[in-house]
């Protein structure tokens, strides 16, 4: 299988949806409410970001191509200006990994599935991966370099947005 034969299997049911790690399908769980919530927080603080500084993109349960016949849907993704040059005019998979990937991890998700997709999309080129854990109350932000665990009060910025601010305990606390 390939990124563009996915957009062309019929939706699985129940709110679920296919990817595909190193060509092989997997069918990824739906999402609860309080998923939903933080996604749409990250969401609302990326898209106002974006629209201050035009640097690129946000984008939403998008299929972006991973290296190996990787196709992964992150929560939520940023793409610089720089790779939107190459996004094409037709409704085929994104041929490229984000700049930025944000991932809600939720109950259902194993830790070596969780781990697996973290390493995929860094493998691609993904510069930063952030993984939020509700029931923990935390963001593990990943680079091919370093790990680093946010929680409370603490603010996470990243080089990936200039002058992006997010304190932690916003996306729980609304």
């Amino acid at each position: 299988m390939t990124p563009d034969d996915l957009l062309t299997l019929p939706k699985p049911q129940d709110g679920k949806h296919y990817e595909l790690s190193r060509g092989e399908l997997i069918v990824a769980p739906h999402t609860g409410a309080r998923h939903e919530r933080i996604k749409s927080e990250i969401l609302d603080l990326l898209v106002a970001y974006e629209s201050r500084n035009p640097i690129g993109r946000v984008f939403s349960e998008s299929q972006f191509t991973l290296v190996d016949g990787g196709a992964r849907i992150p929560d939520v993704a940023f793409v610089g200006n720089a790779k939107l040059a190459g996004l094409p005019d037709a409704d085929v998979a994104i041929p490229f990994a984000p700049d930025l990937a944000v991932e809600i991890i939720s109950g259902s998700e194993t830790a070596a599935g969780a781990e697996s997709k973290i390493q995929e999309y860094l493998a691609s080129g993904v510069e930063e991966a952030w993984q939020i854990y509700p029931n923990e109350r935390r963001v593990r932000v990943r680079t091919r370099d370093a790990i680093r665990d946010y929680s409370g009060n603490e603010s996470l910025e990243t080089p990936v947005l200039p002058g992006f601010r997010l304190r932690v305990s916003d996306l729980f606390n609304r």
